[in-house]
């Protein structure tokens, strides 16, 4: 038997008395199977081609006759109309055009007076800018201003003695405890001779002829004169001094190079008065500017 195209199937079946029987059933054919299929799809295929041709045989078209006139619907009965003039109205659209072109005609001339004057405001801004560059461009010399230089005259001063007596020592140290309120505006100690600075020196100093006073020192020049420097300028700024003395400037300058101190004294009158303070002690630097004042005064 081939297992290829039929397959055997058995059934077992059971007796009461429980004893088996083996029936036999007929061999399954696939072959068989697939004949059989093909020829009821012929049959149904035949079928439907001729209930086809049945239905093509059975339809009878018959073409509509043509009429021998066009079908028209009848007219509708109208009545005739007698024509009539429409309203115009000429003279009042011609009024009403005429102040709508007088209201255009004035916004017109209104928009024209308006960038008129922007034009105009433009114009005199630009030559006002024009003004102001061509004054800044003018480059004018200064005034010479005029110097009088005065050379000092060399104060002998006294030698101080190491070995000084134990009354003079005493002495000083009582002028410095009167000169507290000057001495602590300073931020190194001082020489002998600028103790002589009293507060009778410092009232007596008439500043109402000059204008300022310039100090311009150097830290990099010697660090004693600049320290001289700073104090006179310390003096001058006593609050005491300052409120009877509003009318004098007073300004510092500290220069990076090492130029010599100075002091420059500008009077009311234009004239300059330049001091250089690098061998002068504090008490010769305030009695020339007081011997200048003095002499501005008289004049």
């Amino acid at each position: 038997m081939n297992s290829h195209h039929s397959v055997c199937q058995l059934h077992v079946k059971k007796t009461c008395d429980f004893t088996v029987v083996y029936v036999s059933v007929a061999l399954i054919n696939f072959v068989s199977k697939d004949v059989n299929l093909y020829q009821s799809r012929l049959q149904r295929e035949s079928a439907a081609f001729e209930e086809s041709r049945r239905l093509a045989n059975s339809f009878r078209a018959q073409p509509m006759p043509l009429p021998s006139a066009p079908v028209l619907p009848e007219p509708r009965p109208s009545t005739l109309t007698s024509p009539h003039s429409p309203l115009l109205k000429t003279r009042h659209r011609a009024a009403r055009r005429a102040s709508f072109d007088a209201h255009v005609e004035a916004r017109r001339a209104s928009a024209q007076r308006q960038l008129e004057a922007i034009e105009k405001e433009k114009a005199k801004e630009e030559a006002k800018r024009l003004v102001e560059e061509r004054k800044a461009r003018v480059v004018r010399a200064a005034p010479v201003r005029k110097y009088r230089l005065v050379t000092p005259s060399a104060v002998p001063r006294p030698l101080v003695c190491i070995y000084a007596r134990a009354k003079d020592v005493m002495v000083g140290i009582q002028k410095a405890r009167k000169l507290l309120p000057i001495i602590k505006y300073f931020r190194s100690p001082l020489a002998l001779n600028d103790l002589t600075i009293n507060r009778s020196l410092l009232e007596q100093i008439n500043l109402k002829p000059v204008k300022s006073i310039e100090f311009s020192f150097s830290p990099f020049f010697s660090h004693t004169y600049s320290i001289r420097l700073r104090q006179v300028c310390a003096l001058l700024y006593r609050p005491r001094w300052r409120s009877s003395n509003d009318n004098c400037t007073l300004k510092v300058n500290v220069l990076s190079d090492k130029s010599q101190p100075q002091i420059q004294v500008t009077f009311s009158n234009g004239s300059v008065l330049v001091i250089k303070t690098a061998n002068l002690t504090d008490r010769e630097v305030l009695e020339f500017i007081m011997i200048e004042c003095s002499r501005n005064l008289q004049t």
